[in-house]
């Protein structure tokens, strides 16, 4: 994306949030919790299957 000027443009964001880490990391370790956050709004997810360990992998359906 280019400004008016024709350079490119660099947009970021941050938010800090005051609680513990097991509190951030503890949503993306339970299927249920992703499918109630993760799908975008309008969209319902599934859990097709899930490894929550390190190296591991999820799948999600979206309808």
């Amino acid at each position: 994306m280019t400004n008016s000027s024709g350079k490119k443009r660099t947009d970021s964001a941050s938010k800090v949030i005051n609680v513990s880490a097991q509190t951030i990391y503890q949503p993306f370790t339970d299927p249920e919790a992703l499918v109630s956050w993760l799908p975008p709004e309008g969209m319902k997810g599934s859990i097709n299957f899930f490894e929550p360990r390190e190296g591991g992998a999820y799948q999600m359906s979206l309808t």
